[in-house]
């Protein structure tokens, strides 16, 4: 494996625990604590961030 790959690994996985985090908090901010909208609009952030992440590995591995 090159050294780019190990970066575009942790990219993707960093990416991915962003999406996971920012699901959880959607769901806490839905079903648990529902006057919470602070916890809805950073989970929507960690979603955007983590989706942006993973695209971005993605295409740049495609380039590959």
């Amino acid at each position: 494996m090159k050294n780019s790959s190990y970066s575009l690994i942790t990219l993707l996985v960093i990416g991915c625990i962003f999406i996971i985090l920012g699901l959880i908090n959607i769901g806490i901010s839905l079903f648990w604590d529902f006057s919470n909208f602070e916890n809805m609009v950073i989970g929507i952030i960690m979603l955007t961030v983590g989706g942006i992440g993973v695209l971005c590995a993605y295409y740049w591995n495609q380039k590959k």
